[in-house]
């Protein structure tokens, strides 16, 4: 990972931000989903923001680096998550589980009506806020492990 200056940083660092926004609402077909990133993962991402300005507010004149190795555990964490993420939420409101994106992209769901109700994968369902938290650390982790070059 090369070094950045702080301008270059900033603009990596809120392209990713908006580029992560994107693919999580883009891949999320359930209101759950939808709900779960607005009202958990956006102001998370508000909070690193601040964070990360009143971080960055002492490295004036400084290159900054991301740890490669956080970097790509941030990537494959997020994409976990999308996979794992709810992709059909038929019989939520019955109290029924989310079927995972990964069943409705690999697995054989067809028509799922309420005589057709094809079983879960609940390992990979519930796995989700879970993992969704563990992108979350990772992330802080990445942003608090920040290497600063000299001046």
């Amino acid at each position: 990972m090369p070094w950045l200056s702080l301008r270059q940083f900033w603009f990596c660092f809120l392209g990713y931000l908006l580029l992560s926004t994107v693919l999580f609402m883009g891949s999320s077909f359930t209101m759950l989903a939808w709900i779960v990133y607005l009202f958990f993962l956006l102001p998370f991402y508000g909070f690193l923001i601040l964070w990360l300005a009143t971080l960055t507010s002492r490295y004036r004149g400084y290159r900054l680096q991301v740890k490669p190795l956080f970097l790509v555990l941030v990537l494959v964490s997020q994409i976990l998550a999308i996979i794992v993420s709810p992709g059909n939420c038929y019989g939520f409101k019955q109290g029924n589980q989310c079927y995972s994106l990964a069943q409705v992209w690999w697995g054989n769901l067809g028509e799922i009506s309420s005589q057709n109700q094809p079983p879960h994968w609940s390992a990979i369902e519930q796995s989700f806020l879970p993992l969704l938290v563990i992108y979350g650390f990772l992330l802080v982790l990445s942003i608090s492990t920040l290497r600063r070059s000299s001046r």
